[in-house]
């Protein structure tokens, strides 16, 4: 890759840590798909001679090697934040503004019904392990936020949980009687200060743990394709399900926007829908 698009990559990297406040795994990703885009332009030898033109073939030869609209969508996202970046400094024109977005038909995220939530959390689970799927699912926590959990970060006197999302944003969750108990068993057993320790409980255990724990415990169950971020689409969609409201929602799951909590809604729409072509005398 030539000097000069690196050098740009690693003052934007610098810009999304020092002035976004970008958590680590967040800029990680950026680096991912804008390390494909300029390898694409390397040819250019600078973003400032990057055209809209190129951008639109990088995003047409993604999609021939079999990305997704939503992962070339996520593509475009970085590259647009880039080029805003290198306009503000004068480097190059904002080629990336007027860039169409891939078409996606919007997929709705899979949720567990409650019957089978039970299934996957009322089985006989190491502590360890019951407590971590009781916490994802009692407060909708992303997967690294949980592993990220603190003893500090827990107060059982008001059952709420301190959550720190991306950007190192702080948030209180509420949590329930169930994940109470199993934390409560679970405590005792490991060594402070994570609820969640790694070997040698000088770090939390890993994402990928933590993702081999709910996998494990969905296979006992005799269920396939759970990850923890199902167990988060349950807790937003039931939420919304019994009444809570979209904003409530929307600060207990981290979200900046409340358009982003809305998919939930339309999962709530499209079960009704079902519901009543299926009941419906004249549906």
């Amino acid at each position: 890759m030539p000097g000069g698009l690196s050098d740009d990559l690693s003052e934007f990297d610098d810009y999304l840590s020092a002035e976004c406040g970008l958590a680590a795994n967040s800029r990680a990703a950026y680096a991912r798909d804008l390390g494909r885009f300029a390898r694409h332009v390397a040819g250019r030898r600078s973003f400032g001679r990057v055209t809209q033109e190129d951008v639109a073939r990088f995003l047409e030869a993604e999609e021939e090697r079999g990305l997704r609209p939503s992962s070339r969508s996520r593509a475009l996202a970085a590259i647009r934040m880039l080029f805003r970046f290198l306009s503000s400094e004068k480097r190059a024109k904002d080629v990336a503004a007027d860039a169409e977005s891939p078409k996606d038909r919007e997929r709705l995220p899979w949720t567990l019904s409650a019957a089978a939530l039970a299934r996957l959390l009322d089985q006989d689970l190491p502590p360890r392990d019951g407590a971590l799927l009781e916490m994802l699912y009692a407060t909708g926590a992303r997967v690294s936020e949980a592993v990220g959990l603190r003893e500090a970060d827990v107060d059982f006197r008001l059952r709420v949980v301190r959550v720190f999302g991306k950007g190192s944003k702080e948030r209180l969750v509420p949590f329930g009687g169930r994940a109470a108990e199993r934390l409560e068993a679970w405590l005792p057993q490991r060594r402070p200060p994570w609820v969640f320790p790694g070997r040698g409980a000088e770090r939390p255990i890993r994402r990928e743990t933590a993702w081999r724990i709910v996998a494990r415990a969905a296979r006992l169950a005799g269920m396939t394709g759970i990850h923890p971020h199902t167990l988060r689409h349950s807790f937003a969609t039931h939420l919304l399900e019994g009444g809570a409201n979209l904003r409530a929602v929307q600060e207990m799951l981290g979200h900046a926007s409340v358009a982003t909590t809305q998919i939930y809604t339309h999962v709530d729409s499209a079960r009704l829908l079902r519901m009543h072509r299926a009941f419906h005398p004249r549906a």
